[in-house]
């Protein structure tokens, strides 16, 4: 009975999708193509998996380029962006990594990320843009390889142009790749949501509401919406030219419920 049942969650399929960022670009927009300066970026936060400190100390070797901690700053994200814009390079020594929407957001406007080769940036990166992992382990094997590391950051700014048509062979990557829910609202567009049970449907909404949580702030993507919408007119339809059903119309009743729930926390 299953196997009959169209969409992927009766199927059991996994469907392969990336984080819904698709409005990054456009977001981005203004921000690209602005004059580069001799500036390296440090946009993540400041943890202690995140290694900081070799950052800072890289500062100290490398005078002639400026350095800076975003976080050190409270900017707004008109000036983040316009950090990001002039930046040439975004570095990472991140020891914690699942998926780095920071250098995904430098490399739309075309600021290199120098990144170690391991944790989700193993799978993401062109090997271009990684250095190898045991260069950053920690400070003391930074320290070991210390020189390396600012060779490696100045070819980046030295060079800087000879890396473009590498850097836009990576933002397209990361985009199509890991960056967007195309693969996922696809499936779902061809998906015949009426054929799934009231419990079913529950799911795929729960699945969608926790797939849209970007940093706590809940964004449903707008096709998604419609899709929802078209769900529930159909459901609606069925209800009112069908012989009454309790179970049907309750089927409807909670559908409702669960997709205004979904829309109030966007």
């Amino acid at each position: 009975h299953n196997e009959d049942k169209a969409g992927l969650l009766m199927n059991k399929k996994v469907i392969k999708t990336g984080w819904p960022m698709e409005y990054m670009d456009t977001t981005l927009s203004p921000y690209q193509g602005m004059a580069k300066r001799d500036l390296i970026l440090f946009p993540h936060r400041i943890a202690p998996e995140k290694q900081v400190e070799i950052f800072r100390d890289l500062k100290e070797q490398l005078p002639q380029y400026e350095f800076v901690v975003c976080q050190d700053q409270q900017l707004t994200k008109n000036e983040y962006h316009n950090l990001l814009g002039e930046a040439k390079l975004v570095f990472s020594a991140n020891l914690q990594e699942t998926l780095g929407i920071s250098c995904y957001e430098g490399a739309l406007v075309d600021a290199i990320p120098m990144v170690p080769d391991r944790l989700s940036y193993h799978e993401m990166y062109l090997d271009e843009f990684k250095y190898p992992s045991d260069w950053t382990v920690d400070f003391t094997t930074y320290k070991a390889h210390r020189k390396d590391v600012c060779d490696k950051i100045g070819d980046y700014m030295e060079n800087y142009n000879k890396y473009l048509p590498a850097l836009k062979k990576q933002t397209f990557m990361l985009t199509e790749e890991f960056f967007s829910a195309e693969p996922l609202l696809m499936n779902l567009k061809e998906t015949q949501l009426t054929s799934l049970s009231n419990k079913e449907f529950h799911s795929l909404c729960h699945m969608m509401f926790m797939i849209s949580n970007a940093g706590g702030t809940f964004m449903i993507h707008p096709n998604v919406q419609l899709w929802l919408r078209k769900d529930i007119s159909r459901r609606f339809e069925a209800l009112i030219t069908s012989p009454y059903s309790p179970t049907l119309f309750q089927e409807f009743i909670d559908a409702h419920a669960t997709y205004q729930n979904i829309l109030s926390h966007t």
